[in-house]
């Protein structure tokens, strides 16, 4: 899983490059959202914000066993990709750049996390 949240990193930063001057991202704890707003939004600052949900109650109860048991036949719409990118630019065989969306299919949750664990 780490690796594919590296990954995911390693696009986001080339990707999001050329909108952002800087380079660096900060990194902090929880803010308060006035304390947000002034410091990052109001002046278009990307910010990494560490354990800003931890005290969620949705983090220590949401995994898919719980999603099996509460939800697993509800419908869900599912954005399928050959590269987990979706919405984007992309090249094909020749090096051409062209404009992708992803394939959206519904399934069940079940269905879903199913095929997650085939993964």
């Amino acid at each position: 899983m780490n690796n594919i949240i590296s990954a995911a990193y390693r696009v986001l930063n080339e990707e999001s490059s050329a909108l952002y001057l800087g380079n660096s991202i900060a990194e902090t704890g929880i803010l308060e959202p006035m304390q947000f707003l002034r410091e990052y939004v109001s002046k278009n600052i990307p910010v990494v914000i560490r354990n800003g949900c931890s005290h969620w109650p949705a983090v220590s109860k949401w995994n898919a066993a719980y999603f099996r048991e509460k939800i697993p036949d509800k419908n869900v719409v599912v954005a399928v990709t050959p590269n987990g990118l979706a919405d984007g630019i992309t090249k094909n065989e020749k090096g051409e750049e062209y404009f992708v969306t992803p394939h959206e299919t519904t399934m069940t949750m079940s269905q879903f996390l199913d095929g997650l664990d085939e993964k």
